[in-house]
């Protein structure tokens, strides 16, 4: 059955104008499992399906029962040989308005079904998007991709060199939690698998799970100090736009940290680095740089305290040098004047030996008085005097 609206410019449009005498004709479907209404609303141009009320060209209302089936299905043909049919969803075009601000394009939207209230409130309808799977065979098809694209911003008129328009963002909020006795958490946007970004990333903050519930096989890393060291911190140029970065060159850190670094499919061509978990590493050279720089304080705390024992010995030593000084001025002194007794007594002795030839003369004349004169006593009692006084002489010298 082919039913069309009817217009104001065309309100018996179609092969169903006939339907349309009354101001909202009502045509009840045959089929014993039709529980709808299909209404006409003429003067406005719309239609309804299970409601007489309709507010947009096709308006349709499940009226409801225990068991609810799909309100709307839309199946796209299956092609023989060729590629299936397509379903578009387009919003309609905004109508132009002279020199003033154009109006803004129509808005699809898309919104499950609210979850109903009971003893136990039902959740609400879940909306889901599904890519087609790739079809089965000697080599599987790669499965359908979902694509969610945002307008392309509108170009700026180049007679009056007006900007060009922002393209439209892509924004996924989850449902905020519910009032209660406790509110509600916020809903989650979840993404089981990879993802790839090109571009930048901007977030509040970054959570890796890592939590010990969720690891076995934990060791220590070790020489982390070591491994820093061959890491080299580059900047450079992105081919693709080249904006300038600063950071490492993934085959290079591959050499040292194979564990941070991501490879093709072939485990050969790099991809990236996952800078977060260099972390660990970091930490663990910082560690191990701490525990150099703690010996080495207390090796030169070592070193100093054996500097400090020897700067007082030195201090000791220095202090006792004007005691020197001092003593040796006064031995310096003291061999001055044993010196000067030294010359005196050399000099008496050279009296002395003087007086012992003296001595030896008299004794030489005496010997020859005595042979000469010995029946002389007057002569002998003479010799007998000055030979006592020779003796005297004599034994002056001995001491």
């Amino acid at each position: 059955m082919l039913v069309k609206a009817a217009t104001a410019a065309d309100p018996l449009a179609g092969s169903a104008a006939r339907l349309l005498s009354s101001p909202a004709p009502a045509v009840q479907l045959p089929g014993a499992a039709c529980r709808a209404t299909l209404l006409l609303a003429p003067t406005a141009g719309f239609v309804g399906i299970g409601t007489s009320m309709p507010s947009a060209f096709l308006h349709v209302v499940e009226p409801g029962s225990t068991t609810v089936p799909d309100v709307l299905g839309v199946t796209g043909g299956a092609a023989s040989g060729g590629p299936g049919g397509g379903i578009s969803l387009l919003a309609g075009t905004s109508g132009a308005n002279g020199s003033a601000v154009g109006f803004t394009g129509g808005t699809v939207t898309v919104t499950a079904g609210t979850g109903g209230t009971g003893n136990t409130t039902g959740a609400g309808g879940a909306l889901t998007l599904n890519g087609g799977a790739g079809a089965s065979g000697n080599n599987g098809a790669q499965g359908g991709a979902v694509n969610i694209n945002g307008g392309a911003g509108g170009s700026g008129s180049p007679e009056v060199g007006g900007p060009g328009g922002a393209g439209g963002n892509i924004v996924l909020t989850p449902g905020a939690g519910g009032s209660g006795l406790s509110n509600g958490a916020k809903g989650i946007v979840s993404v089981s698998g990879n993802l790839t970004v090109t571009g930048s990333v901007t977030a509040s903050s970054y959570i890796t799970s890592s939590s010990r519930r969720i690891k076995t096989n934990i060791l220590p890393l070790e020489g982390a100090m070591a491994k820093v060291q061959k890491l080299q911190g580059v900047s450079y140029d992105l081919k693709s736009s080249g904006e300038h970065q600063i950071g490492l060159i993934a085959e290079d850190v591959g050499k040292v940290i194979p564990d941070v670094v991501s490879y093709e499919k072939n485990g050969v061509d790099a991809q990236g680095v996952d800078y977060g978990r260099l972390t660990s590493l970091l930490i663990e050279a910082t560690k191990e740089q701490q525990a150099l720089i703690r010996k080495q304080k207390a090796e030169g705390q070592a070193q100093e305290t054996e500097i400090n024992g020897l700067r007082a010995r030195l201090e000791a030593q220095q202090a006792q040098i004007p005691e020197l000084a001092k003593a040796r001025t006064m031995d310096q002194r003291q061999v001055a004047t044993l010196r000067a007794q030294v010359r005196k007594l050399t000099l008496q002795v050279q009296e002395l030996q003087k007086s012992r030839q003296s001595m030896a003369g008299l004794e030489a004349r005496l010997a020859r008085l005595e042979a000469g004169n010995k029946s002389n006593q007057t002569n002998a009692a003479t010799h007998h005097t000055k030979k006592q006084r020779a003796g005297s002489l004599v034994a002056k010298v001995q001491f």
